[in-house]
């Protein structure tokens, strides 16, 4: 799969996220009681924020730290501007979740009927691109790939801080509770990608391309079933995996329903 093809599914993904969240947040902000209207879209904010961290997270995690086998399957050993590709790779992976935290927040804000809101992304993006984009050229003494990159990913982590920082305001959460509730469980992807990361990287070294695509697809597979450990021990709740069960009995049933169909 092609990096922009990655990029792309995560697009998507997010897209899909925003159409759930956009009509939900218009139905609390016209029916609620505008007393306990704010307590509600909180409490949608946050969620939608926790389950998009989650999911950007259990992919991009491993982008960032199996970046170097990743890049010498696809591109072959001989990987060319390698101190520079791999850097990168693992920025805008990072960058992603960071931009996809942004998608919650933008379609509440939509619901309420506030659109304007959504400037407090773009537009601090382009001011923090004016002042990283030159401080890169200075620090570097001249443009590089590597420069350039970093400086569009470090003005899309600190815009998307923006507007989470915005929306702790309009929706009156605590800083606090935002990083227990949706940060601190985004993390949880990385220990387990991490914890892989040298036998991937170790493996894929001493094979050629094919087989250092199945060491990945073999380590993709574990690191499904670590995550899926980890976040059931730890970190989802007994609503939230009660939920999930229901949503793996649900597909079955319509799996089974087709398969009967046929």
């Amino acid at each position: 799969m092609t990096r922009p093809s990655q990029n792309d599914a995560t697009e998507r993904s997010g897209r899909k996220r925003r159409v759930v969240l956009l009509p939900a947040a218009s139905h609390v902000d016209a029916a609620t009681d505008p007393s306990k209207k704010l307590h509600a879209l909180g409490e949608l904010y946050l969620r939608g924020s926790r389950y998009s961290n989650l999911c950007t997270a259990a992919f991009v995690a491993a982008l960032a730290f199996w970046a170097g086998p990743i890049l010498q399957v696809w591109l072959g050993p001989a990987l060319p501007m390698r101190d520079t590709l791999i850097p990168l790779f693992v920025l805008f992976s990072v960058a992603m979740q960071m931009h996809m935290l942004t998608g919650a927040g933008t379609s509440i804000l939509r619901g309420m009927g506030r659109v304007y809101e959504e400037f407090s992304y773009s537009i601090p993006n382009l001011l923090f691109l004016a002042i990283t984009l030159p401080a890169a050229r200075w620090i570097q003494g001249r443009w590089t790939p590597f420069g350039i990159g970093a400086a569009v990913c470090l003005a899309i982590v600190c815009s998307a801080c923006v507007l989470m920082g915005r929306m702790l305001w309009v929706l009156d959460l605590r800083l606090k509770r935002f990083l227990r509730v949706v940060i601190v469980p985004g993390v949880t992807p990385y220990l387990v990608a991490g914890a892989l990361a040298w036998p991937v990287a170790l493996l894929v070294a001493q094979v050629n391309r094919w087989q250092g695509a199945g060491v990945l697809l073999a380590a993709g597979l574990l690191y499904a079933a670590g995550g899926f450990v980890v976040l059931h021990r730890w970190v989802l709740t007994d609503e939230e995996k009660h939920k999930g069960l229901e949503l793996v009995r649900l597909g079955l049933g319509v799996f089974r329903g087709r398969e009967a169909a046929a």
